[in-house]
């Protein structure tokens, strides 16, 4: 391997140790549109959106409003637990009729 290669494997190797080990307590999911019409480049598609929320009921994580999982991870209150905020940054017609009311379907 030469000298330069192996350079930079050395500097990845904490960033890749590091992400291994990371442990979150709350984790915040932010999405602009949820559409299969809308750019995708801003764009969740609907089936990733659903996915995604299946996924989190898979597992098992507990949907919390940002404000109130926000307080508690600061305040180390989520030792045991892992908690997911869903957050959209725009009032579009696609966070109304798909980002909301999916949640709501699934019970999350």
């Amino acid at each position: 391997m030469a000298p330069r290669m192996m350079t930079r494997s050395l500097l990845l190797l904490p960033i890749t140790a590091f992400t291994l080990t990371a442990n979150a307590d709350l984790v915040v999911l932010q999405y602009h549109h949820v559409s299969d019409s809308t750019p995708s480049s801003t764009s969740t598609s609907v089936s990733l959106f659903q996915g995604q929320l299946d996924m989190i009921e898979d597992l098992g994580l507990e949907v919390v409003p940002l404000e109130s999982g926000t307080r508690a991870a600061l305040a180390g209150e989520l030792s045991d637990r892992s908690q997911v905020a869903i957050t959209f940054d725009d009032a579009y017609e696609s966070v109304l009729l798909t980002g909301s009311a999916s949640p709501a379907r699934a019970g999350v």
